[in-house]
């Protein structure tokens, strides 16, 4: 009979133990908004309590990034107004994956969004980038190709005398740098809003979900804020070491600031292999 009580008594203890803890999951759940609204002269800011590995978005229509010099703060705006609703997924540190539903607002009352820390984070504050023992190499090299004369042919895309177009790509150790060169043939300066790239699907599916998966740069060199008027530059981006899957591309976006003069530029795997070793 005591065995019997004692066997009841744990069976309770537990079913106990799992009925708090899906009470604190829900009430974690609860906290974490799954809607968020943006716009596309404002940026949101989205706080998460680790560090976060893998960001993916449903569409083009709405612009993400890491923001610069933190591992925690994702920021999104909206690429053009009125979007159909589309969705974010963020996977952190810590192993967590947070899923969100993008939609648009021209005045979003929510700018900043602090996501609350789960069992195996405690941090509620922005995490800064640790600084790397390469990373003066990085921008050393990247500074340098600045000047570089080009080594291959140009793949690259025009609009309204724009045009952006790859000049030249390197290899060292386990980074590749990328050279663009930015000409602006028009009369009018062309003020860089964002400069991104993606690996995506070459060819999309009508029953498939494209996917797109962001690279954030590891150092910029030369001018990537504006190119002025009826002139030209180098800018040197320089990646992580990557290769592509057959039915892969590396998609660079850049985007004008208040403008429409957008151009995209599809690298495949071909031009990888002609990267030259410095």
């Amino acid at each position: 009979m005591k065995r019997v009580c004692a066997v009841m008594a744990t069976v309770w203890m537990m079913l106990f133990s799992l009925g708090v803890m899906a009470q604190e999951l829900a009430s974690l759940k609860s906290n974490v908004p799954n809607q968020i609204y943006v716009t596309v002269n404002k940026t949101t800011s989205i706080l998460f309590p680790s560090g976060v590995k893998s960001i993916d978005r449903g569409s083009k229509d709405i612009f993400l990034q890491k923001a610069k010099g933190t591992e925690n703060v994702v920021q999104v705006k909206a690429a053009k107004a009125g979007f159909s609703p589309t969705n974010l997924t963020v996977i952190t540190s810590d192993g967590a994956v947070y899923a969100f539903i993008i939609s648009y607002d021209s005045d979003p009352k929510a700018l900043a969004i602090q996501l609350p820390p789960n069992g195996n984070s405690s941090k509620g504050a922005v995490i800064f980038t640790a600084q790397k023992d390469n990373e003066a190499k990085f921008n050393d090299l990247a500074w340098q190709l600045v000047s570089k004369k080009s080594n291959m042919f140009r793949p690259g895309d025009e609009r309204d005398f724009v045009r952006l177009e790859l000049a030249g790509l390197f290899v060292k150790d386990d980074a590749f740098y990328f050279q663009f060169r930015l000409s602006n043939n028009s009369n009018i300066s062309y003020d860089l809003d964002q400069f991104r790239f993606f690996i995506s699907d070459r060819k999309k599916s009508k029953r498939t979900a494209s996917q797109e998966i962001e690279i954030l740069p590891l150092s910029v060199a030369g001018n990537s804020k504006v190119i002025n008027s009826c002139s030209s530059q180098t800018v040197v981006f320089v990646l992580d070491k990557f290769t592509l899957a057959r039915q892969k591309y590396l998609h660079v976006q850049m985007t004008e600031l208040n403008g429409g003069r957008n151009l995209d530029l599809k690298i495949l795997n071909r031009h990888l292999n002609k990267a030259k070793v410095l």
